[in-house]
């Protein structure tokens, strides 16, 4: 009977150090807990690895964030550029959601770190239209920024905290935004970006919406549709034979 208990201790210790979560798969978890325990989580959380030879171009989900960024830093004089340096895929488990991570990387040591979910694990957790955006210099996490909508980040407006933004940096999408009416009720959104075009909706009144083209190229601005409504269904026309780059209107 002796030697049936220490078996069985054996086997059961054997078992829970199989169970136990990598590295990364905390860091997976830390996404979809409360921000005092994300806190704690992200302290233990493996630093930013550098992009690894051969590392993909390009990544699924949310292939619209790999653009360059800027980051701005509490009392610098003026943002840092933040150049695109990579992504890997981490594939899910039995229990956690896969992730993708892209590594962004700048002057001074500082990297941006976006960690996109996958919606694929047995528990509820971050969905692929958002990312966890984590700020680190020299290899230490020096900042978190929340859970942004990817919508948010390359819409070109600032997003952050505590002093702390980051934006996407394309002076094709600059020059379009600069050359569109001014909205009336809330900002111009970017709902589609294809190759060559862009186009946004704003909205002037209750019952009056507009969607923009925008010629990446030219930056030359053009009305496609002045109705009392715009929906995702309108779109259908200016993804048929191209390139879609994002979509706020893909399922």
């Amino acid at each position: 009977m002796k030697n049936i208990a220490s078996l069985l201790t054996v086997v059961l210790a054997a078992a829970s150090a199989a169970a136990a979560p990598s590295g990364d798969a905390r860091f997976a978890r830390s996404l979809s807990v409360p921000l005092s325990s994300l806190a704690a989580a992200a302290a233990q959380a493996k630093s930013p690895a550098a992009a690894a030879p051969g590392a993909p171009a390009s990544c699924e989900p949310a292939k619209e964030l790999e653009v360059p960024f800027e980051l701005t830093v509490p009392g610098a004089a003026a943002p840092l550029a933040l150049t695109y340096a990579g992504c890997a895929e981490f594939g899910r488990n039995d229990y956690l959601a896969g992730y993708t991570e892209r590594s962004y990387k700048g002057a001074g040591g500082y990297a941006l770190t976006l960690v996109t979910g996958h919606d694929d694990g047995a528990y509820p957790s971050a969905t692929p239209d958002e990312s966890e955006v984590l700020v680190s210099k020299g290899g230490t996490w020096v900042a978190r920024l929340g859970t942004i909508a990817n919508a948010a980040l390359v819409s070109g407006a600032p997003e952050g905290r505590a002093g702390w933004t980051v934006r996407a940096d394309d002076p094709a999408l600059d020059a379009c935004r600069a050359a569109l009416p001014k909205a009336v009720y809330g900002p111009n959104e970017l709902w589609l970006l294809t190759a060559k075009t862009a186009y946004f909706y704003r909205q002037d009144c209750d019952i009056c919406a507009e969607l923009d083209a925008c010629d990446l190229a030219s930056g030359a601005v053009k009305a496609e549709i002045t109705a009392h409504a715009v929906s995702c269904p309108d779109l259908a026309a200016y993804r048929k034979g191209t390139a879609v780059l994002y979509d706020r209107c893909a399922p």
